[in-house]
Formats: structure tokens, sequence, C-alpha cells
């Protein structure tokens, strides 16, 4: 789009060539705005709990800015990812955030709930990413909450940490299960097939506003997500941005079917 406005204006003299790239530009400008802005349904019932993930950057001396946001919210569940910058902030969270009961997570992973989160399993994406899943108590049920979050070097494949994922799905796709994280791969990519099949990304389902929620301030990619299984019902999905990281974060109110 961009490059079709300056192209455009750089072969100004030449209207046919300049034709075409204002065209070019249109249509992109129309693609990109198709793609990046939902707006959620109408009717979509009463919200029972709300569920939130946020990728915060290593945060250092932002921490406390990140948790008076994060607090804002008033999520039931929180899920946080690259959370420790060089020294534990431990005594931090538990102050900022009581009366939840924070857990510490594997490759600097937080969720912050009623409860210490219990733990099931753990491992890595086929070497190409980790996760933990631990259960918690959610609107009066119990949960299972897999937290992710996936290698970001784009010259890896993606193939082998999603098909660990959807075998780990696979395995509990009878019980409530939330997964929250990082992936490091755009909300288009083919490997999200096979997810779709068992779970409801909640940004899909009933998103409102921008899409893309990587990087800040310009974010162009949609990265981090909460994805849900069919016990759930997805009121709302927002990706709130903030001027503490470089991710925006997803924020979920949600119900029981």
């Amino acid at each position: 789009m961009l490059a079709g406005v300056v192209c455009a204006i750089r072969w100004r003299k030449h209207r046919m060539v300049r034709g075409a790239f204002i065209v070019a530009a249109i249509f992109c400008a129309s693609v990109w705005a198709w793609t990046s802005f939902r707006f959620a349904p109408k009717d979509t019932g009463r919200a029972e709990f709300r569920v939130a993930y946020w990728n915060i950057a290593r945060p250092g001396w932002r921490i406390d800015g990140v948790l008076e946001h994060a607090k804002s919210w008033q999520a039931d569940l929180l899920g946080f990812g690259e959370c420790k910058a060089g020294g534990p902030l431990q005594p931090k969270w538990i102050q900022q955030l009581a009366p939840k009961a924070v857990t510490e997570l594997h490759r600097q992973m937080l969720l912050a709930a009623s409860e210490p989160a219990e733990i099931v399993e753990a491992g890595t994406l086929n070497k190409a990413g980790e996760y933990e899943l631990r259960r918690v108590t959610l609107g009066g049920r119990r949960v299972l909450v897999l937290a992710v979050d996936f290698d970001g070097d784009p010259r890896q494949t993606r193939r082998a940490p999603f098909e660990r994922l959807y075998q780990i799905v696979k395995a509990h796709e009878g019980e409530p299960l939330i997964v929250m994280g990082d992936f490091n791969t755009p909300i288009d990519s083919i490997y999200y097939e096979k997810m779709r099949e068992l779970l409801q990304d909640a940004f899909e389902t009933a998103g409102s506003g921008y899409a893309a929620t990587w990087p800040m301030v310009a974010p162009i990619m949609s990265l981090d997500h909460i994805w849900l299984s069919k016990h759930f019902r997805v009121v709302r999905c927002e990706h709130r941005t903030s001027i503490y990281s470089d991710h925006r974060a997803v924020v979920v109110d949600l119900g029981w079917r």
C-alpha cells in the first residue's frame, strides 16, 4: 500500500503508470482493512469472567506501569510472557496482584489466578518452544490453561511446534481448555488450520478493533493469541494498546456454553 503511494508520487507525470500504482495501493489498502479490523457480534450474551494474556517484553523499570495497567482490566485470569529482566520480580508480582495467586512458569511465563495453578505437565514444542499445562478454577469450574511460547527465529519452520501443540490439545479436547501465549506466528499461517478443528481463536470469534499485536507502536502482525475449547462462549475480545510493551495484550470476556 505504502509502496504504491510512493511510486504514484514518483511517477506522477506518467498518468498510466501513476494510475496503475494508485489502483494497486487502493487494492492493498482494502485487503489490509478487511483482514485487520473486526467488529464484535451483537448477540453474544452476558460475560461471566475475563481472561487476558500479555507479553510484557522483560519489563525491568517498566514493571510498575505494567502491573497497574494489567490490574485495570480486572481479569479473573492473567497470563504473562517474558516477565523477567535480569532478576527475580516475585515479591513485586505478589504484592501488586494480590489477592490473586501468582504462579511462575518456565520460559519467563506467569499466571495469576484466584488460586495457585496446579501443574499437569510441561515440556518443549518439539524443541521449538515450550509449554506448561496448568489447572485453575475459573468461573466456578476447573479449567486447563496451556501457556505456550514459540521460538521467534523467522528462519525456523513452525510445522514441528504446531504438531506438538495439536497433540496436547487433542489429548485434552474433552475438557475446558484455554491456550494462551506468544505464538510468534501470524494468524494467517496455514499451521493454525488444524487448531481451528478443535479450538476457537478469541479474536476471530468475537474480536473488536485492530487485529495486529506486534510490534508497537505500529503493529503489523497478530502473534499473541488466546484459543478456547468449545466449552466457552466468547462474548468479546480486544487487543489492548499501551506504552509498556512492544506487544499488545489480548483481553477476552467469556461465558460458559
